[in-house]
């Protein structure tokens, strides 16, 4: 069972390797996409999300006390 696992795994592998090796277009297509990406997350998340438990706690069991309250009690 694990060798037709394997085989699978390899094959799809394969597949997507030879496809991936013949795009023209496709390939910049993946290139703009992974710059933005990484623009995204590397530079923008930390921008815009900062850490407001880090920043607004001490320690770790006033974090867990802060999320527990905020999950467990209801807004109205």
């Amino acid at each position: 069972m694990f060798q037709a696992i394997k085989n699978a795994a390899i094959s799809v592998f394969y597949f997507y390797a030879d496809g991936m090796g013949r795009m023209t277009l496709g390939r910049t297509l993946w290139i703009v996409a992974l710059v933005k990406l990484s623009i995204m997350f590397l530079l923008l998340k930390p921008l815009l999300f900062p850490n407001f438990l880090k920043s607004n706690f001490s320690s770790d069991e006033e974090r867990s006390k802060h999320v527990a309250i905020e999950l467990t009690t209801t807004k109205t």
